[in-house]
């Protein structure tokens, strides 16, 4: 009778522990964050965002236990002391009230982007957000990561720094457990266009990053409006058989997936569509479990394989003037 009820007590606990994991979002801030009223826009638009697309990824199936509450990782308060510092001295300058106003925009959309890409910026950074995945991790949970705008920055070094494969295990002291790190979605992201380095397939450590995401089950996609002028597509759609031919690595039972979408219509003017991912959340949630599962097909099923490359030639020959 013991024994029965130990068993059953096990059962119970584990029935438990299953039920409570959860797959947390984790929303990265972009650049310009660093007042208190731009980190309560960031924080406000996630809120907004996170019911919407925890709805699409469950309704579509990809998965069924979404934490209802968003994890906000945010880092724009970092830089504020060397903003700070360059409009300090631009108000030193005596000049056109154009050449201000030009210099004033470069500044805030430049800044931040360029200040978290130097190591001795970028690399607290990520060791800060490997701390809080851990941290879900030490609850049973899973997370997905959402880099907007240069943010997805953080998420890419995250990746290549800390994923442990031969590079990553090199820098990092507790590389990421294993099957915590479910996916990355990117939006509003200009990766590429700071970081022009990931067009060198045949680097051994780009490569290696690629093909232990792909053999490890993990998602990276990038979701752009297409009237967004700082979403950059982050790479080519590569089947499995292409990936292998142009970077001359082989893949063992792959699973994860790599998948970009920068033709989505946000309905938005031009200048207002790069901070209107969260005012458009019903469109842009979809757009992102449409990628997902477009992705995913992509890789792993041939018929739609054949068919989405046959529309991307449409596409192509038309010029992009159709959204697929």
């Amino acid at each position: 009778k013991f024994i029965r009820t130990f068993i059953l007590l096990i059962f119970f606990m584990l029935s438990l522990t299953c039920a409570h994991a959860l797959v947390c979002f984790v929303y990265i801030n972009v650049k310009n964050n660093d007042s208190a009223g731009m980190k309560k826009w960031f924080e406000n638009g996630v809120r907004k965002l996170h019911p919407e697309m925890k709805k699409q990824f469950e309704k579509n199936g990809i998965y069924d236990n979404v934490n209802p509450d968003p994890v906000i990782f945010f880092w724009g308060d970092k830089s504020k002391d060397d903003l700070k510092f360059v409009e300090n001295q631009l108000n030193l300058i005596k000049s056109p009230a154009f050449s201000s106003k030009v210099r004033q925009v470069l500044t805030m959309f430049l800044h931040d982007a360029i200040w978290v890409q130097k190591p001795h910026n970028m690399n607290p950074i990520i060791t800060d957000l490997n701390t809080l995945v851990k941290s879900e991790h030490a609850k049973g949970n899973q997370v997905v990561l959402f880099g907007y705008s240069a943010g997805s920055f953080v998420t890419y070094e995250y990746m290549f720094n800390m994923l442990p494969y031969a590079h990553g295990a090199c820098l990092a002291e507790n590389c990421i457990p294993a099957d915590v790190l479910k996916g990355v979605v990117n939006f509003a992201s200009p990766l590429p266009l700071f970081y022009s380095d990931m067009a060198d397939y045949e680097s051994a450590y780009l490569a290696g990053m690629l093909k232990y995401i792909l053999e490890n089950g993990i998602f990276w996609i990038t979701v752009n409006y297409r009237e967004d002028p700082l979403g950059f597509p982050a790479m080519g759609n590569f089947t499995n058989a292409e990936f292998e031919k142009i970077t001359k690595v082989a893949l063992d039972s792959p699973s994860g997936f790599i998948f970009d979408n920068s033709k989505t219509h946000s309905r938005r003017p031009v200048v207002l569509t790069h901070t209107s991912y969260w005012s458009t959340k019903n469109t842009f949630a979809k757009a992102v479990a449409k990628t997902y599962l477009e992705g995913r097909n992509f890789r792993y099923d041939p018929e739609a394989q054949a068919k989405m490359l046959e529309k991307q030639k449409k596409y192509e020959i038309k010029g992009g003037s159709d959204e697929l």
